[in-house]
Parts: structure tokens; sequence; C-alpha cells
């Protein structure tokens, strides 16, 4: 009997062995599935990341091309801008200096005007002073007269 019932504890050692080899490859088989769901959800990201990734490239690359082109039409304005402000800058000066010239040109004739108006006034001056002298030794001789 002893025979029998060693026969029986290993019998049951061997089920409680299967069972927990069955568990054990089931839970391989559990660890291998969720391996490759995870291998698997992994390459989606990847997937996923690459195209944003060259999604990002090429919204940058539209960027710097704009970029680009704002910077050069700015480089256009700014000299355009330039040379309209050398331009205004030389006609400034240009007008500064022919106004200079008017102004002094008109000064002169003014101070000539001045001087042929005083010799007038003083002429008229003199006129008047003979006129006067005149009536009055008019007035005198026709008094002697009557």
């Amino acid at each position: 009997m002893r025979y029998e019932s060693d026969i029986n504890n290993l019998k049951q050692q061997v089920d409680i062995l299967q069972r927990e080899l069955g568990q054990g490859a089931e839970h391989k088989k559990f660890l291998h599935l969720r391996f490759e769901e995870e291998q698997a959800a992994h390459t989606i990201s990847q997937q996923n990341f690459a195209a944003e990734l060259q999604v990002e490239r090429e919204k940058n690359k539209t960027l710097e091309e704009e970029l680009e082109s704002i910077s050069a039409s700015r480089k256009a304005v700014e000299l355009e801008l330039k040379k309209r402000y050398d331009k205004l800058q030389r006609d400034y000066s240009q007008n500064q200096r022919r106004f200079i010239d008017e102004l002094k040109a008109e000064r002169e004739k003014n101070k000539f005007i001045q001087g042929e108006l005083e010799a007038i006034k003083l002429s008229h001056n003199q006129i008047s002073k003979n006129y006067e002298s005149d009536v009055v030794n008019l007035k005198q001789q026709a008094e002697h007269q009557w």
C-alpha cells in the first residue's frame, strides 16, 4: 500500500506540475501575445511619429521658403527706400542752395532798391525845398511888382 500511496502522491505531484506547466505555458503565450501587441503598437507609434515628423519638416521647409521670400522682399524695399531717401536728400540740398542763392539775390535787389529809394527821397526833398524856395521867391517878386 505504501507503494500505491507513493504512486498516488507522485500522480498528484505530476498533476500539479502539469497544471503549473500548463499555466506557465498559458502565461508564456499571454506574455508573447502581449509582447506582439506592444511591438505592433510601438511600430504604429513609430510610423505615426515619422509621419508627423515629415509633416513638420514640410511645414518648416515652407516656412523657411516664406521667410527667405519675405527677407528678399524686405531687402528690396529697404534698397528702394534708401534710393528714395538719398534722392530726397539730394533734392533738399539742391533746393536749399537754390533758395539761399535766391534769398541772397533778393536781398541784394532790396539793398539796391533801398539805395535807389533813399536817393529818390533825397532828390524829392531837394526838389521840394527848391520848389518852396522858388515859390517864396516868386511871391516876393510878385509883391514887389504890385
